[in-house]
This record gives structure tokens, C-alpha cells and sequence, in this order.
């Protein structure tokens, strides 16, 4: 369904304001959904055929309500399994030159699951150099699965989700991967144990159904704990960056997105890259003052780019909070 800002129906959107799409022999479900920078809608879920088995679709709905038929996977809908019994994805997000993630988990046997990636192309198809063959799974104990999922500055994906010996005893989840599919696990610079973290707020079920980064990529994760029959809401917050210099890195990258975008020019995003370039070798040498002027330069040129309406607020304010927390970062 799409809304208009006074919450009616909007009824241009495939005349009647929703959309639906029968799978044959199948019951379906849609579990994600995001938009693209040409205004598509794309919708992740899963349809269920025979015997429990499931698998994923991925469908492109253009902004007037209608299936992208002429430009993405099969009459505007792409299809994957994880494994021949179960896949089910749960949340989608877009990398840079409009590749697609969808996350989840893949249940190879009844009572099993890992967390589970699966990238298209921007034509719908699968994009074998993403993991193995376009798809990322992971193993970390006996339930394990993807609720949702965000893509970092610097397009490294953050899945959170949950983990556990069985479906009564889980903990919260958060994993990192690499832009390809591999999992963020460098000893020196990599995420959290291997390349995942996990908490447990009780002896019972903690599952994270919401996860969203702060402007000093700072990681938010939310959902439900239980334990006795008694449901809680749950939140925990954690570190998206190991050092001052990964800080900068990832402001590189939030400037070079929004050249990507267009909401800067080559030259201003260059201008702006130049100087983030140079507080890092300050960094590198100890020269944190000078690594401090250099930042509030660039938070100086930041400002006068929203200022001649250049950025839009929501697109400078948050090059400035992650130049702040770079400048806490150096101060430490």
C-alpha cells in the first residue's frame, strides 16, 4: 500500500492506492521493504509451496504502483532459495550502484537455521562475485537468523539478528560483513569477536527486530526479551568503528555517497575528500592537532555547503556529527 501524507490511500499508486501478486500454488508473505533512488519500491518476502519448503522473491514496483516487468528479474520479480527446505529474508537494503541485500536465514533441515545474505544486480539477477555465488551464510549456533539489516558509508552490511542452542533459549545477534559478502573478521580491524558480537539480557528468548546507526555510526539494535512467560522491550547499543582513523574512513565514504547521489559534484566531494585524507596521515604520524584543525575545516566547509543550499540539512548534519565524533575520537 502506499499513503498520501494525510495518511488517505493514494490512489494513483496501481490505481487503488495497493498492490498484490499471487504466486501459483503458493502462499506469500512480503517482509521488507525499501526504495531506491529512481523512486522503486523493492519488497523482499518468501511464498511457501509444498511441504513447508519456502524461498525468497524480490520484486521491483516502479512509482506508479505497477511490477517492473521490462527491467528486472521475471516479469518484475526475482527469485532465490538459500536451501532446498527453507530461506526466508527479512529485511533488504541497498549498496552502492544499485546492488540489492537481502537478509535472512536458511533452514537446511527442520530445527536448524544460519544467517543467510543474498545480493541481486540491479537487473534482479544474482551477483555471483557477492559470497558463494551471491549468497553469504553463516553458522554460529544452532538457530541462528538475520532479522534486519543496514549498509554502513563504507558498504559494509550489518545484519542483526538472533542466535541460540534452541527456540526458547536465543540471544541477540549483530554481524558485520564485508561489501562482497565476506565476514568482517580481521583480527586488527574487523567487528567484534570474528566478525559478530552477540547479547543476553535473559536465560530466555532475546530477538532484535529493529536496527538502525546513529550519526557517529554508532550501532542501535531493538526488540523483545522474555523469560517465564513475560515479554520486555529490549534495546542495546554498540560501537560501529575500532578507531579514530576507521571514524574518518567512513566519513570518506558518507562524502563519496552523496557524490554518488548527486547531491555533490565531483570537484566539492574531492575538495571535501582531500581534507579527511590528510587528517588521517596526521593521525597516522601523532599529529592529532593538526588531524583536529583539518576536520574542523572540513566540518567549516560542510556547513557552508548546506548554508548555500548545496546539502540539504538531512544530508550535511550527518557529515558533521561523524566529523564531531571523529574529533571526540582524536581526543580520547
Amino acid at each position: 500500500m502506499r499513503f498520501n501524507t494525510n495518511g488517505s490511500l493514494d490512489t494513483t499508486f496501481d490505481s487503488d492506492g495497493w498492490l498484490t501478486h499471487h504466486f501459483d500454488g503458493a502462499s506469500a508473505a512480503a517482509t521488507g521493504v525499501t526504495i531506491d533512488s529512481q523512486l522503486n519500491t523493492l519488497v523482499t518476502g518468501y511464498y511457501v509451496s509444498c511441504c513447508y519448503s519456502s524461498s525468497i522473491f524480490l520484486a521491483r514496483v516502479d512509482s506508479s504502483g505497477g511490477l517492473d516487468t521490462n527491467g528486472f528479474g521475471t516479469g518484475g520479480i526475482a527469485t532465490t532459495k538459500f536451501s532446498n527446505y527453507q530461506s526466508f529474508p527479512f529485511g533488504v537494503a541497498l549498496q552502492t550502484e544499485g546492488k540489492i541485500v537481502v537478509a535472512g536465514h536458511s533452514a537446511p533441515s527442520p530445527g536448524v537455521s544460519d544467517f543467510a545474505l543474498a545480493r541481486f544486480t540491479s537487473d534482479g539477477s544474482l551477483d555471483p562475485s557477492f559470497g558463494n555465488q551471491g549468497h553469504a551464510i553463516f553458522d554460529l549456533s544452532t538457530i541462528d537468523g538475520g532479522s534486519k539489516l543496514a549498509i554502513q558509508a563504507d558498504g559494509r552490511i550489518v545484519v542483526a539478528g538472533y542466535t541460540g542452542p534452541y527456540n526458547v533459549s536465543l540471544d541477540f545477534a549483530l554481524i558485520r560483513f564485508n561489501p562482497d559478502g565476506t565476514l568482517d573478521d580481521d583480527p586488527n580491524a574487523g567487528f567484534g569477536d570474528g566478525g559478530w558480537v552477540t547479547t543476553d539480557f535473559t536465560s530466555g528468548r532475546d530477538v532484535p527486530f529493529g536496527l538502525a546507526f546513529q550519526n557517529d555510526a554508532k550501532i542501535v539494535v531493538g526488540g523483545e526479551s522474555s523469560a517465564g512467560g513475560v515479554f520486555e522491550f529490549a534495546m542495546a547499543r554498540y560501537a560501529g568503528v575500532n578507531n579514530t582513523v576507521e571514524q574518518i574512513d567512513l566519513l570518506v565514504a558518507q562524502v563519496q555517497n552523496l557524490v554518488t547521489l548527486e547531491a555533490l559534484n565531483q570537484g566539492q566531494g574531492n575538495s571535501l575528500q582531500v581534507k579527511l585524507l590528510g587528517a588521517i596521515q596526521q593521525a597516522d604520524r601523532g599529529n592529532v592537532g593538526a588531524a583536529i584543525n583539518i576536520i574542523e575545516s572540513f566540518i567549516n566547509q560542510a556547513n557552508d555547503l548546506m548554508d548555500s543550499g548545496v546539502l540539504l540539512l538531512g544530508e550535511g548534519e550527518p557529515l558533521i556529527a561523524s566529523a564531531q565524533a571523529a574529533i571526540a575520537a582524536l581526543q580520547q
